[in-house]
């Protein structure tokens, strides 16, 4: 079974899994566990390694930032390397979810699958949309800063944040008013049917199944 092919909403539930356990352990070797569970999970779903990596060196920023933030709080260095997993475990998650995730499937999804309102299900969905483009317009804006020789690298892209920052605001702006625009011509309501079925299979079952079971008793016994 592919894990790209899961159901939107079992895949959503994993996501929240994860997010949960993440949390809410602060152990070293738990963390390490998730993120290797994680990278495991995205490359077997044929997430690029490259993509993966870029954006692994755009966050480190904040994952090192925070992580020496806490440190110092606390006084515990230890804190650096624990931050630093939990984010990168929540940026390969996110990563997976992203990369094998269709927009269009998700909202019918959350509408068919999980039930949730129309006034929930479509700001979730566009707000997904809209993360999906800014994930490939920043590879676009990257990309066109290196045409004009304003970064020699993509290692400078952390290092001129501010700059990619900025552009990547003005794209969402503009892409909000366009999908306001494009709602108010279709008439969006409630009462429009949905022109596609989405179920949940038995493959979802078993691929939540077998994930809570390599995670819950790797923790009870380690712990």
């Amino acid at each position: 079974m592919n894990p790209r092919a899961l159901n939107p909403s079992i895949k959503l539930v994993f996501l929240a899994y994860i997010f949960t356990l993440v949390s809410l352990l602060n152990m070293l070797q738990h963390l390490l566990y998730l993120l290797l569970l994680t990278l495991v999970l995205a490359l077997a779903s044929h997430v690029k390694p490259s993509g993966l990596l870029r954006v692994f060196v755009g966050v480190a920023p904040m994952a090192f930032g925070l992580g020496w933030f806490n440190a110092a709080l606390s006084g515990d260095i230890t804190y650096l390397p624990m931050v630093a997993l939990k984010i990168y475990t929540l940026t390969t998650a996110t990563a997976y979810f992203a990369s094998t995730t269709d927009p269009t499937t998700f909202f019918h999804s959350l509408v068919q699958n999980l039930r949730l309102p129309y006034s929930f299900s479509l700001p979730l969905s566009l707000a997904y949309l809209i993360l999906k483009d800014l994930l490939t317009w920043y590879v676009e804006a990257v990309h066109s800063l290196r045409g004009r020789w304003i970064l020699g690298s993509g290692w400078e892209t952390p290092f001129k944040l501010r700059l990619v920052g900025v552009m990547l605001l003005n794209y969402v702006s503009s892409r909000l008013e366009m999908l306001a625009e494009a709602l108010e011509v279709r008439c969006f309501t409630t009462a429009r049917k949905p022109w596609r079925r989405v179920a949940v299979t038995g493959w979802d079952y078993i691929f939540i199944t077998v994930l809570v079971s390599a995670t819950v008793p790797v923790i009870i016994l380690t712990a």
